[in-house]
Formats: structure tokens, sequence, C-alpha cells
């Protein structure tokens, strides 16, 4: 579990932004993950679109993680 939560905390720090915010299961207690950002504009809408391609592999790991459950 420890090494689990390791990688969750490495993830976790590459997927951070500062307007979108990644919130996932305390202690890996789930099986999903939370992303959020205030939308109000366009560009808004872009960085949301750009940030998602550009780190699809990693969220991706993310989901797989929190599946296993640890």
């Amino acid at each position: 579990m420890a090494d689990s939560m390791d990688k969750l905390k490495k993830l976790y720090n590459i997927l951070k932004d500062k307007r979108i915010k990644i919130s996932y299961p305390e202690n890996l207690e789930g099986d999903s993950f939370k992303i959020e950002m205030d939308i109000s504009s366009e560009k808004d809408v872009e960085v949301l679109a750009f940030y998602l391609q550009e780190k699809l592999d990693k969220l991706k790991e993310l989901i797989k993680l929190i599946k296993r459950g640890g």
C-alpha cells in the first residue's frame, strides 16, 4: 500500500496545475478521481482540452492505480 501511495503522490505532482484541481479517494478507497476547473471563457475550455491531451498517459496511470486500490 505504501508503494501505491508513493506512486499516487508522484502522479499527483505531475498532474497538478494552478487552475485545475484533481482529487482522488483517500487511501485509494474508491474507483474514480475528480478533475475540477472553473470555466468562464472559451480560453478556459482550450486550457482544459490542452491539459487533458498533454496529461492523457498520466491520467490513465492514475485511474489504473486507483482501480487497483493500491
